[in-house]
């Protein structure tokens, strides 16, 4: 199966991570999935509101960017 990638990048703080409820980097990675939906999850930070969980679709040879704002 073909296979592409979510670049997530958390501000200003650097969050845990979590696709489909597996833990998968802190802050700012390059996530290699294969083609489809998944769920991208935020762990809190102290001190700031975690942001909810969204929906990004992985499509092949294609970088999803995702940039979240944890805020006070």
């Amino acid at each position: 199966m073909a296979k592409g990638y979510i670049h997530v990048i958390t501000t200003p703080v650097k969050g845990d991570i979590m696709v489909n409820g597996e833990y998968r980097g802190t802050g700012d990675i390059n996530i290699e999935l294969e083609q489809g939906t998944y769920t991208v999850s935020f762990h809190p930070v102290s001190g700031y509101v975690t942001p909810g969980p969204i929906s990004v679709t992985v499509n092949p040879g294609f970088v999803a960017l995702v940039t979240i704002e944890y805020t006070k």
